[in-house]
């Protein structure tokens, strides 16, 4: 079984045993929680406001609603606090990943290439450099052809849209 680790937290970890998982997977979903409480309370606030205006209990609607858009406002003020710090930590966690992922396939020994959808290369690392005998700067957003041999070029587009 695949132990769970923080990856600031696991120095030299082989990756293919651990998998990654939020520091806590509750606080994704206070605000999912949330939202239909502050809503019906915003609700509530507002119609208690109404009814205030229309002259009916005026002073004590009026300061319920007033007390429960507080206390609404608060509250979603500090779920959207919440929720950009666990942004910001989690952009961190990404910056991160792709930096260990990037310094790994840089280190590599084997040439690596990665291409997107529309078969242009999107990664050269220092090895494929060398096998290929061109810059990266040059490879980079060019079309796979341009790596291929000659008898793979004419190859038919379904067989090479399966690599």
């Amino acid at each position: 079984m695949a132990s769970t680790v923080r990856l600031d937290e696991a120095p030299g970890v082989d990756f293919r045993q651990t998998r990654i998982v939020p520091p806590s997977a509750l606080r994704g979903r206070i605000l999912i929680v949330m939202a239909p409480v502050l809503g019906l309370a915003a609700f509530t606030a507002l119609m208690a406001v109404a009814i205030g205006l229309s002259g009916w209990y005026r002073d004590e609607m009026l300061t319920a609603g007033a007390g429960a858009g507080v206390l609404v406002a608060a509250v979603a003020i500090a779920l959207l606090l919440l929720r950009i710090g666990e942004r910001s930590a989690d952009r961190r966690a990404l910056q991160n990943v792709e930096a260990r992922v990037g310094g790994i396939v840089e280190s590599a020994m084997d040439p690596i290439i990665s291409i997107d959808e529309a078969q242009k290369v999107v990664l050269f690392n220092a090895a494929a450099e060398a096998v290929f005998g061109r810059p990266r700067s040059a490879v980079l957003g060019q079309p796979l052809d341009m790596l291929l041999p000659a008898r793979f070029r004419s190859a038919p587009e379904r067989l090479r849209s399966s690599w």
